[in-house]
């Protein structure tokens, strides 16, 4: 397999690129892992700052040893230092699992953490081209499953957004919906906390509000960049951020709604359970993320060498 194809899989642990998996790994398993997925553009990653976080703050809260940071980075490099990229913009899985070992559930003592490196294709389409996406929103029948040790952490156990992406396609099956299509998951209380894929912001004013994510599903990264970029802006500091819970009669006053996502970035909603939505406020901010994610990203180049 050459890097100039996608997918394409690197791991420390094995001398030549491979696209296979260990069975008896923990993460194959019983899900015992997590990742973060990101994008590398003309030889630049995006939100590096995030994704390491993300990937240090989850091995402490999950019981993993601490993460070497700059073997993280050289990881990256070196799975493009086998080839070129196949596109000018690809998308990164970085996947953490705590290996093969232990009995039954139990982790084992001393864990061989084995870290891979997943190149994937950018989504395709004029979308993609002018990095703006508009979204069309319906609720879900699939609810979060309330868990405060694991909320916020993209861990391995993703079956909820599976079964909430089975039946969004169910329900999309006959209709041909001109814009990008998701689904709004609440938790058992009908609170709302996310779409299957991406954190979701309300516009009331002034104020910019986000669900509580203290109990179930992801802090994403590009939420957290988002607030870096609009800070950085004097256009768009005026921004208040609140946290709280928020149903779907929220969702339905607020101003306007938009999705993040770490991929395809600020996603404005125009569509909400068959009703338009203004996206006009939502260009300013879709603006700033992508002026602030260019000025931040750090070259392939140097992360073989950077340790912090």
């Amino acid at each position: 397999m050459t890097a100039n194809r996608l997918p394409f899989v690197w791991s420390p642990t094995f001398a030549e690129p491979q696209a296979g998996c260990d069975c008896l790994d923990r993460g194959a398993l019983y899900g015992d892992g997590f990742f973060t997925t990101l994008v590398v553009a003309q030889g630049r990653v995006l939100n590096w700052a995030a994704h390491r976080q993300r990937l240090v703050t989850s091995a402490q809260r999950m019981g993993f040893p601490p993460l070497d940071q700059g073997a993280l980075q050289a990881d990256l490099a070196q799975s493009y230092a086998l080839g070129p990229p196949a596109q000018a913009r690809e998308v990164v899985k970085i996947l953490i699992t705590r290996g093969a070992g232990g009995r039954g559930y139990a982790p084992p003592e001393a864990p061989k953490i084995q870290r891979r490196v997943i190149r994937l294709p950018f989504p395709v389409g004029p979308e993609a081209h002018a990095l703006r996406w508009e979204l069309s929103l319906q609720a879900s029948p699939v609810h979060w499953s309330r868990q405060p040790l694991l909320a916020g952490l993209k861990h391995l156990n993703r079956l909820e957004n599976v079964l909430a992406q089975q039946a969004l396609a169910k329900s999309q099956a006959s209709t041909e919906e001109p814009l990008l299509v998701d689904a709004i998951m609440t938790d058992d209380r009908a609170r709302v906390i996310s779409t299957t894929q991406a954190n979701l912001v309300l516009m009331r004013g002034d104020q910019l509000l986000t669900p509580r994510l203290d109990e179930c599903g992801v802090a994403g990264t590009c939420l957290q960049g988002l607030k870096q970029a609009l800070a950085s802006e004097p256009s768009t500091r005026h921004w208040q951020w609140v946290t709280q819970d928020l149903s779907l009669t929220d969702l339905h006053a607020a101003d306007a709604v938009f999705a993040t996502n770490a991929v395809r970035g600020v996603m404005p909603v125009a569509s909400l359970s068959g009703h338009k939505k203004s996206t006009q406020a939502v260009l300013p901010i879709h603006q700033a993320w992508l002026k602030w994610q260019s000025e931040t990203a750090q070259p392939l180049s140097d992360f073989s060498t950077l340790q912090d």
